[in-house]
């Protein structure tokens, strides 16, 4: 196997080259709170993970001491003895200034820096002051949580991941599932009319009172408005409803 054209391969963005070329029919991938199973799915995954993000791997050392043993950064990756057996995912690498290297190749990230962090520097602190805590449902967990706890440590924010990516009791339910976690998570209008059996009594249970997601339909967004969710923010990448009648968090 020669690593580079790997890399070469996962760096020219085609997801399907990478898969057909590198993946076996029973790839099996485990994640923190997921596991995937198959070519297809794994597939379907990457063009997921990479809809508007341009990943790059660029390790800082790498040395290929035999066919099978590849050593990244100190790391030792041992893989299989033909290029179609093997199965890595590198995500994080080690070096000066990976951060910012990351952040100006995630188109993703320059999305929300010019469309979605001005509203949370201005609106948001209103929305907050209006009610004294927020409780933030929405499946896009990763960078929105992340900035906020960063940029408002001392602001009670309780987020619900209604993927059950980042939320076990969520993961566990019964529910249908994929490789973006749990089905009916990216569907709030129907999580919030109580549609979704125990997604809806869990949501619901802990009063949210504030959505978010990259977009939504015309229809859930009036089925939202029907349930007391107004658009507080909206624009080409985000969209967040509020509901000020929701004061605090319940449980």
């Amino acid at each position: 196997m020669d690593f580079n054209r790997y890399i070469e391969v996962f760096n020219s963005g085609d997801d399907d080259a990478l898969v057909d070329g590198w993946f076996t029919d029973d790839i099996v991938y485990f994640g923190a709170n997921r596991k995937i199973e198959g070519k297809e799915a794994w597939r379907g995954f990457l063009k997921f993970a990479h809809d508007g993000v341009r990943e790059i791997f660029r390790p800082q050392n790498l040395f290929q001491n035999d066919i099978n043993t590849v050593i990244i950064d100190g790391y030792e990756v041992r893989i299989g003895s033909s290029s179609s057996s093997c199965a890595l995912w590198p995500l994080f690498f080690s070096g000066p200034g990976f951060e910012e290297r990351v952040k100006t190749l995630n188109e993703r990230y320059s999305r929300d820096k010019a469309l979605v962090f001005p509203f949370l520097e201005n609106t948001f602190r209103d929305l907050y002051k209006e009610c004294g805590a927020l409780v933030i449902a929405t499946p896009q967990m990763g960078l929105f949580p992340y900035y906020l706890k960063k940029r408002y440590p001392r602001y009670d924010l309780y987020f619900i991941d209604t993927r059950g990516l980042c939320d076990q009791r969520v993961a566990l339910m019964d529910l249908e599932g994929g490789p973006f976690g749990i089905e009916a998570g990216g569907s709030l209008g129907r999580i919030i009319q109580g549609e979704a059996g125990p997604l809806s009594d869990y949501v619901r249970s802990k009063k949210p009172n504030l959505l978010y997601r990259v977009a939504e339909q015309p229809q859930v967004i009036e089925q939202l408005e029907r349930l007391g969710y107004q658009v507080a923010f909206l624009s080409k990448g985000a969209i967040f409803f509020f509901n000020p009648r929701i004061r605090m968090k319940s449980g």
